[in-house]
């Protein structure tokens, strides 16, 4: 059982078709959205997830294509950027997520995993 994982994150890649088209096909992980907020100069987290195929699922969440309407609104009011790490088990994506969850409580999540956070690395 891992109960740590030391992950490798992208930068921040803009949530648009280029962005998305800088993740390699076919790789698995966790990833996490958040919007520019020029008031403040900040970035927040309103969405995490995961995916077998993060290029495909991070595609789901461009304008066009997002379901969930509270991302939507965000994609509609800023821009939008993503970072994403390849985790290439499911125990190690939902704990993941759990992490990611539990740090930055996004507004836009509707459900999680039901299992334990596992410690990662945010940066």
């Amino acid at each position: 059982f891992i109960n740590h994982m030391q992950v490798t994150w992208t930068e921040l890649i803009p949530l648009d078709q280029a962005g998305v088209n800088r993740i390699k096909y076919n790789v698995s992980g966790v990833y996490r959205i958040s919007h520019h907020d020029q008031t403040n100069n900040s970035y927040y987290v309103h969405y995490v997830g995961q995916a077998e195929n993060l290029k495909e699922r991070l595609g789901q969440h461009l304008a066009g294509s997002e379901t969930n309407s509270c991302c939507n609104s965000f994609l509609k009011s800023h821009k939008c950027y993503f970072r994403a790490c390849s985790i290439s088990t499911q125990s190690g994506r939902d704990g993941a997520e759990v992490a990611l969850y539990e740090k930055y409580q996004p507004k836009c999540v509707e459900r999680i995993p039901d299992v334990s956070a596992i410690e990662i690395n945010f940066e």
